[in-house]
């Protein structure tokens, strides 16, 4: 392999993925090279004007991206917890239920028919916390697609005049 070659492999251009985290299931984006905003600026990335150059707003990107991926996943660490949490306490509730059944296919069934009426009941429970979670996430999506869209114009842009003059 030639020097360039290992090099790309070793370094690479976008975030990395770690292991799936046990609560949430997602594998989370590992960025290297990203500044943490909290540490390296205090003034808000919305702040940054627009003439400023293509690094502030991969810099904005890079960012939004990073949040996005913080409200993703804090959503799916709490949304499961709770689950887990609901449908051991429903669980436990439907024990006396599940006691008077005489054999163990019995038990299953009668199982499997309260573990449908806990799941229907939990979606319908959770149908009005994930369409707001899911509108917040479409909003960061389409922030974060405008911002690399700009960025990419301003690239295209400059290059465009520095080939004319």
């Amino acid at each position: 392999m030639s020097k360039r070659v290992i090099y790309r492999l070793i370094h690479t251009a976008g975030p990395l993925v770690g292991p799936p985290h046990p609560v949430s299931n997602l594998r989370p984006a590992l960025y290297n090279g990203v500044p943490d905003q909290a540490k390296t600026n205090a003034y808000s990335p919305n702040e940054l004007h627009s003439h400023l150059p293509i690094n502030a707003d991969k810099f904005q990107l890079d960012n939004a991206l990073k949040q996005l991926d913080k409200l993703n996943h804090d959503f799916w660490v709490e949304s499961n917890q709770r689950f887990h949490q609901s449908r051991h306490a429903y669980l436990e509730a439907q024990k006396y239920r599940l006691a008077h059944a005489k054999t163990s296919e019995e038990r299953a069934a009668m199982e499997e028919e309260h573990l449908a009426e806990f799941y229907a009941s939990w979606v319908q429970t959770m149908r009005p916390l994930q369409h707001e979670y899911t509108a917040t996430w479409l909003r960061g999506q389409y922030g974060s697609i405008l911002t690399a869209a700009r960025m990419n114009w301003r690239h295209w842009m400059k290059r465009l005049n520095s080939f004319l003059g």
